[in-house]
């Protein structure tokens, strides 16, 4: 049985050809990565065929926390703080050994908690785009923003807990829209634009729809659909944090920007050093989870 199993497993087209869905759990995305690259930095059989899978639309790919960060197609985190990521610069390397600080074995001087990044990517399905999880939740917002700008990466996907991005891509379209408890944030980098992005709070009822999508100058058009009968935003009960770091921070500025973009509200996401503002023609909703949505938000981070 094992033997059969093995021979069945080995037909790559075939059994790919049977597959409808692939999902990817959590663990550890550089394991992940690992596991289907050769030592030349070429994806296995497997993974070439799940890619041309995918593309091709006739298979649906998801994943769970590092199941997800592994479908980066710009560059992969595979590590780092918040508070790291904004006060020293990312690196290309692969993760550091957990434990080598105590051990005084860190490789290449790269700390524990240092932001780093394989600029070979992940497996190349979220196309040109960085994907994270956890997001809010862990404040990983300005992290993102951060290995973006390290990266050139024109996308950002970031996920939050109980919660998921589906990104849909056509022939020269890409529809993104948020399922979930909450919902997820869409980070876009302006060409030349170093230390900004565009973003979007997306939450279930609104679809981020990218018109030109494939075109490699980046010359595409975003517009939001609002799905019908969607709620005005409310004023959201939680207070305002005082810092970016904390959990949900920058989610709960979201909210509360949704209700007053109008006005041209603004507030410090981290004191000092960072700013989300609305930007011109933001819109925003309630979605049917409570949860305000809005977009396009200006995120900024200025490192002293």
């Amino acid at each position: 049985m094992a033997e059969f199993q093995r021979a069945y497993c080995d037909s790559q087209p075939a059994l790919m050809l049977l597959v409808q869905g692939v999902f990817f759990a959590g663990g550890d995305q550089w394991k992940i990565h690992q596991s289907l690259y050769g030592a030349g930095g070429q994806p296995n059989a497997w993974l070439a065929e799940l890619q041309a899978a995918q593309r091709s639309g006739r298979v649906v790919v998801g994943g769970t926390s590092a199941g997800s960060a592994v479908q980066s197609g710009a560059w992969m985190l595979t590590n780092g703080d918040v508070e790291a990521a904004v006060s020293r610069p990312a690196r290309r390397h692969a993760p550091p050994e957990p434990g080598c600080g105590r051990a005084e074995r860190c490789v290449g001087g790269v700390a524990e908690d240092t932001l780093t990044l394989w600029p070979g990517g992940g497996l190349g399905l979220a196309d040109a785009a960085i994907v994270d999880t956890h997001f809010s939740e862990r404040a990983r917002e300005l992290r993102l923003l951060m290995a973006m700008q390290a990266a050139d990466a024109r996308w950002g996907y970031g996920a939050d807990e109980t919660s998921a991005l589906r990104v849909r891509d056509y022939a020269d379209r890409r529809e993104i829209d948020a399922l979930g408890e909450s919902g997820g944030w869409v980070f876009r980098r302006a060409a030349g634009a170093r230390d900004e992005v565009d973003a979007w709070y997306l939450t279930p009822g609104a679809t981020l729809v990218v018109e030109g999508s494939a075109d490699p100058a980046g010359a595409e058009s975003v517009r939001l659909v609002i799905a019908g009968g969607t709620q005005k935003a409310q004023r959201p009960r939680a207070p305002k944090p005082g810092s970016g770091f904390e959990s949900g921070a920058l989610r709960t500025l979201a909210q509360h920007l949704a209700w007053r973009c109008g006005a041209g509200y603004q507030r410090p996401a981290a004191p000092g050093k960072a700013e989300l503002r609305c930007a011109e023609g933001a819109r925003s909703w309630r979605g049917s989870n409570g949860l305000n949505g809005v977009g396009p938000l200006r995120l900024r981070f200025a490192r002293p």
